[in-house]
């Protein structure tokens, strides 16, 4: 759900953006096709910084959760070591 809603939010910004100049009718056709250029070259921009954020987005969220498995890890050995600990202290009484 959540990546069709980025799919769309993605389609959405780039079909809404509009760069000055790109349906400027009183320029003449070279100046037209120069403008439109620019805008063309405007909008790559765009769409090249979102994919950037959403990969940003992506690779914290993956490093968040492999924190979170690095953070349980440390605890489950933490608990088998006590455990252990606890064991050989009975043992020994």
């Amino acid at each position: 759900m959540g990546r069709d809603l980025e799919s769309v939010n993605l389609i959405f910004i780039s079909s809404w953006y509009e760069p000055p100049y790109c349906r400027d009718y009183t320029l003449f056709a070279e100046e037209q096709i120069e403008a439109n250029k620019v805008a063309i070259r405007e909008r790559a921009k765009l769409l090249k910084s979102v994919r950037k954020e959403k990969e940003f987005k992506r690779r914290l969220c993956e490093g968040s959760e492999m924190m979170q498995k690095m953070m349980y890890d440390f605890q489950r050995e933490r608990l088998e070591a006590e455990s252990k600990a606890d064991k050989l202290v009975n043992d020994l009484c």
